[in-house]
């Protein structure tokens, strides 16, 4: 089975496409979605990889909020 690869533009074409989507998450889903490599300018990659920090550091703390949740955050639990 073959990588799936994605070869980013320049870092001012990322930024203006970036603009088009209403928050990273939609932008990181959407533009890098199902890709397996990332080939580009380091700026580019530099980039893409502050965006996805910024998700994921978005997605832990609706975890820790437990945002939607029915019921006590049972992670970490380990019994008696």
């Amino acid at each position: 089975m073959s990588d799936i690869k994605r070869i980013l533009p320049s870092l001012d074409r990322i930024q203006k496409i970036r603009s088009e989507y209403e928050t990273d998450e939609e932008f990181i889903k959407e533009f890098l979605g199902g890709y397996d490599i990332l080939i580009g300018p380091s700026d580019s990659m530099d980039y893409i990889y502050e965006i996805k920090g910024k998700v994921r550091k978005n997605e832990k703390e609706r975890e820790n909020k437990n945002e939607g949740g029915t019921g006590p955050d049972w992670r970490g639990f380990r019994g008696i």
